[in-house]
């Protein structure tokens, strides 16, 4: 028997649930979701009721349509959304039909929707890179405090919108994936394919996210051939997941349309009760590329049209892009760094020392190696057991001619 067998646990100080949180346990992560349900529900009664042009439109058409057949006396009642797959709003159709108040309903729903904030914790936790458990449970707290910044989703706690109960089928499948870059295994490979499958059938615009996922699986510490077994049991599994559930709707439509996907794809299956022409919706693409790189910067100012109907400034999006151009110009001042040791390096006498170079550009990208110092220390010795035989002169590396130092300091 060893001896950390007989050593008493460690217990963590007192009062740091984050520690607890990033346990596997699933109690040490009640605090976190209490949390995240209790704003959700306290953000749906501050909002109050919710009475989206949506709701009116085609929200109860399409859980009353989940119930009833109306292609016999309806044609379009709701617009092209009257025959997209109305089982996500199916339960609100229920609730509604039992009598409740309003208010029980929102808060029904906007408990439901908090689901997504945990998601969102349990996903940053499992792929955040650091080792400490403090460190773990902080970030997928920052994460669900960021993702609940969105004015978006704050908008849609509680509200009759599918957005979130589809996401939340999608999230929970990239928390499985995201567990199976890290240990691969195949039932949970599995169970995030036809969630996400799911997720697709109810809402197809979540099919992003679960093409998206299949990238994930090149991650997979494996070799190729099992890799692309994986993928195939990913993509077999995926579109078995999405028969399965859109598959009593589509019946419905090919029945009376000859489209199992009606309106959507026309040009394919050729209804003869709608044109063959694609329906594309434009409004929020952007028309050329400077447009497309101030969208963040747009996205965050107060207007509406921007990526959605309303109002949504949101600022989220600015930040990332101004945080991804200074990683970029700091990879930069990396990437001089690696033309100045090469250009050092190249000034060594042709005595066999080239084979050096690779071995020095590549810590020029793991340290810091400010320009400045390099033209300082023009006598700066090569730290290569290699060299120890050399003689002095031979070891030292000329200095840059000073008319190139501009070049190489960009």
């Amino acid at each position: 028997m060893s001896v950390t067998e007989n050593a008493p646990p460690v217990l963590p100080p007192a009062g740091s649930w984050l520690l607890k949180a990033s346990d596997s346990a699933a109690l040490y992560r009640l605090p976190v979701y209490v949390a995240c349900t209790a704003l959700a529900v306290a953000i749906n009664l501050w909002l109050g009721k919710d009475l989206a042009w949506d709701t009116l439109s085609y929200h109860l058409y399409a859980g009353f349509s989940a119930f009833n057949d109306r292609f016999a006396q309806d044609y379009f009642a709701a617009g092209p959304q009257s025959y997209l797959n109305p089982y996500a709003y199916a339960p609100l159709y229920a609730l509604i039909r039992s009598g409740l108040p309003a208010l029980e309903i929102g808060t029904l729903l906007a408990v439901w929707h908090s689901i997504i904030l945990w998601l969102t914790f349990e996903l940053a936790v499992a792929v955040c890179p650091c080792t400490d458990p403090r460190a773990r449970a902080a970030i997928g707290v920052l994460a669900a405090a960021l993702a609940l910044a969105n004015p978006i989703l704050l908008r849609e706690i509680g509200s009759s919108f599918a957005d979130i109960t589809t996401a939340e089928f999608a999230l929970a499948g990239w928390v499985l994936l995201a567990t199976v870059v890290r240990v691969p295994h195949v039932v949970p490979l599995i169970c995030a394919s036809v969630l996400l499958g799911a997720a697709t059938a109810l809402k197809l615009t979540n099919a992003v996210h679960a093409i998206g996922g299949a990238a994930m699986l090149i991650l997979l510490p494996l070799p190729l051939w099992k890799k692309i077994r994986y993928g195939v049991t990913y993509a077999v599994a995926l579109g078995l997941a999405f028969a399965i559930v859109t598959a009593p709707w589509s019946y419905r439509l090919w029945k009376t349309f000859g489209n199992p996907l009606f309106p959507l794809f026309n040009n394919i299956f050729r209804s003869p009760e709608f044109t063959t022409e694609p329906l594309r919706i434009v409004r929020f693409i952007p028309s050329d590329i400077s447009e497309a790189l101030w969208r963040p910067f747009a996205m965050a100012a107060p207007g509406i049209m921007v990526h959605d109907e309303l109002s949504a400034p949101d600022g989220r999006y600015a930040l990332l892009a101004i945080l991804v151009c200074a990683l970029l110009v700091r990879f930069r001042r990396r990437l001089v760094c690696v033309a100045v040791e090469f250009r050092q390096q190249s000034v060594l006498p042709a005595d066999g020392l080239r084979w050096c170079c690779p071995h020095y550009h590549a810590a020029a990208f793991c340290c810091e190696c400010p320009t400045q110092d390099m033209d300082t220390r023009p006598d700066r010795r090569i730290g290569n057991p290699g060299l120890s035989d050399l003689d002095e002169s031979s070891a030292s590396l000329d200095p840059i001619p000073v008319g190139q130092r501009a070049i190489f300091e960009g």
